[in-house]
């Protein structure tokens, strides 16, 4: 399916806009800003 340009300019607007309002209504703040996510980079190994 291929939108035509104007309307995937909309959806991207209508989208932000509806992240906004539903995030505007939490209230988020870090648990523990001193954390750091360690991330193990690893192989699959196929047998």
């Amino acid at each position: 399916m291929v939108l035509e340009p104007a309307l995937a300019g909309f959806a991207l607007q209508e989208s932000t806009l509806v992240i906004a309002i539903v995030l505007g209504r939490f209230d988020l703040e870090l648990d523990d800003p001193s954390y750091e996510r360690a991330i193990e980079e690893t192989l699959p190994i196929k047998t």
